[in-house]
């Protein structure tokens, strides 16, 4: 951590995992560019010489709203404060877009709820979850609203809550990263990450002999209503299939559940230079979605994208003729995600686990619900930000896409992805992604 800043009489220490977002003010019509950060709290790291790990003690933060401002971020709120009082914690905020039936373009705020959602425990435990964002006529977001008396907003859920199981114990479901966008057809689509407890025996009745440590999921509704009725509490059994079979907490089905990835079809390339640091192979890899989706069209030879359909469209360049990855006419999209592995590292006496972060890329047909491109590694941790040597968390190194803009060059005219993501848990950073580059980089 660094020398706290003061914002909106709390200090903060780190500023990582940040996404971002446009709006557009209704009385100049010009484009707001907003910074959504995670506001971390001074706080202590404990280390464990025994196993090598090391974990953050006292580690709150809050979501801040800073706009870019040429060039500058100018700090403008508090948007939503974790309730350490309350044993209520938020992380980790995504933005997701979506055009309403009447035209209006809604933001949604999603993040990991950390809080206990066991009637009558106080230990804490994770959902998904989200609330809608507001703006000012203006285009500046506004501060969520607080129920006073849990300290929460009026979230809705994105993942299930904890169930007991018949021996009277409590089943987790370790549900993050969830973002909501549209497809082409208009159809709601919720790509998450669910990690079941596959210990559970009610869980591996479900599961039929499946299981894994990573993996990601798509549910896709017909619309905005039959999105609302889901009951997230029946994710599980429709994941597993199990609809026809098993009870349910309501008769809302999605059109369509699929595992679209998991850690099992990862493969493991990268090699260590240095003896004293070694791949920890029986800890495996894992993956997750970071951004909401970036939609992708082609017309002729020349490429456009947009934050999804029905949603305003940019120029990003002219394509190489007889590249295939899109078709004249096709619409695809792209999102920015991440892959984790963990190396062994030597460091004196002692023997330490290092978490090793990598942005990658996925690349979806115009349903969203089938991958038709996968690309590992396209962002290794090499600075000394992204290596979390500037980091509180001293065991963590890593790049983690969390949004994007659309950045526009003034004197070209020509579009590229502004990502927007974490460094080593303590900075956030910003990668332009050529987006014709991205698509006439075929692999075989």
């Amino acid at each position: 951590g660094g020398k706290p800043v003061v914002y909106a009489g709390s200090k903060y220490v780190e500023f990582p995992n940040s996404t971002a977002m446009t709006t557009t003010d209704s009385v100049t019509g010009a484009t707001r560019e907003f910074l959504l950060t995670r506001g971390v709290k001074p706080y202590l790291v404990r280390s464990n010489k025994s196993d090598g790990s090391m974990g953050p003690q006292g580690y709150v933060s809050d979501v801040l709203l800073f706009e870019l401002v040429a060039g500058k971020a100018v700090f403008r709120s508090r948007l939503l404060a974790s309730a350490e009082e309350k044993g209520f914690f938020f992380e980790d905020p995504r933005i997701s877009t979506v055009v309403s039936d009447d035209g209006r373009i809604v933001y949604y705020l999603s993040g990991t709820d950390y809080s206990s959602h066991v009637p009558g425990s106080t230990n804490l435990d994770v959902m998904n979850r989200y609330v809608e964002l507001k703006t000012d006529r203006r285009g500046l977001p506004l501060p969520v609203a607080i129920d006073s008396a849990t300290g929460k907003p009026d979230f809705s859920d994105l993942s299930p809550v904890p169930t007991q199981t018949r021996s009277g114990s409590w089943s987790f479901v370790d549900a993050k990263n969830g973002t909501i966008a549209q497809n082409e057809k208009l159809e709601i689509v919720v790509r998450t990450r669910l990690r079941p407890d596959f210990n559970d025996p009610s869980v591996q009745s479900l599961a039929g002999g499946q299981s894994w440590k990573y993996a990601e999921q798509v549910f896709v509704f017909k619309n905005w209503d039959h999105f609302k009725a889901y009951n997230w509490n029946d994710s599980l059994i429709d994941v597993f299939g199990k609809r026809d079979t098993e009870p349910t907490s309501s008769s809302v089905a999605p059109l369509t559940v699929k595992t679209i990835i998991q850690d099992t079809q990862l493969t493991e390339k990268l090699k260590s230079s240095k003896p004293n640091v070694q791949i920890a192979p029986e800890k495996g890899k894992g993956l997750g979605p970071g951004t909401r989706p970036l939609r992708i069209r082609r017309d002729g030879d020349k490429i456009y994208i947009s934050d999804g359909p029905r949603m305003k469209e940019f120029y990003a360049g002219t394509i190489r003729s007889g590249v295939t990855s899109i078709k004249s006419g096709d619409v695809i999209f792209v999102t920015f995600d991440h892959e984790i592995r963990y190396f062994k590292q030597k460091v004196g006496d002692r023997n330490l686990i290092r978490r090793h972060y990598s942005a990658s890329l996925k690349f979806f047909d115009s349903t969203l619900t089938n991958l038709i491109d996968y690309r590992a590694d396209v962002i290794q941790p090499r600075t000394r930000h992204e290596r979390g040597l500037n980091s509180g968390i001293l065991d963590l190194q890593h790049v983690y896409p969390m949004g994007y803009t659309i950045a526009v060059n003034a004197r070209t005219g020509v579009a590229r992805a502004r990502v927007i993501g974490g460094q080593a848990d303590a900075h956030t950073g910003s990668y332009l992604f050529d987006i014709v580059k991205l698509l006439e980089e075929e692999v075989p």
